[in-house]
């Protein structure tokens, strides 16, 4: 919160590249915290700002998301998925 503040008081930056940092903070921290199944999701935070429905700022990831057909293959490779089929109980 501080780096926001002091970013509001600085008149050179604009509100745009303070909620832009904040978001790319925030992509770094999946590094962190995403799912580590098929150590795909890591690096796949796209940080983007938007303005009344409008894109104004965005970064693409350093990794792009896997595609359905490319997650079937990994979990297939795998054995399927570790928790059982999709939509079924039990």
């Amino acid at each position: 919160m501080q780096a926001v503040a002091d970013d509001m008081l600085d008149m050179e930056k604009r509100l745009v590249d303070t909620v832009f940092d904040q978001m790319e903070d925030l992509v770094r921290q999946v590094v962190v915290r995403a799912p580590v199944l098929f150590f795909n999701l890591h690096r796949s935070g796209a940080p983007s700002v938007a303005d009344n429905g409008a894109v104004v700022r965005s970064a693409p990831p350093e990794q792009r998301r896997l595609s359905e057909q490319e997650l079937k293959a990994l979990s297939r490779a795998r054995g399927g998925h570790p928790y059982g089929r999709r939509g079924r109980r039990g």
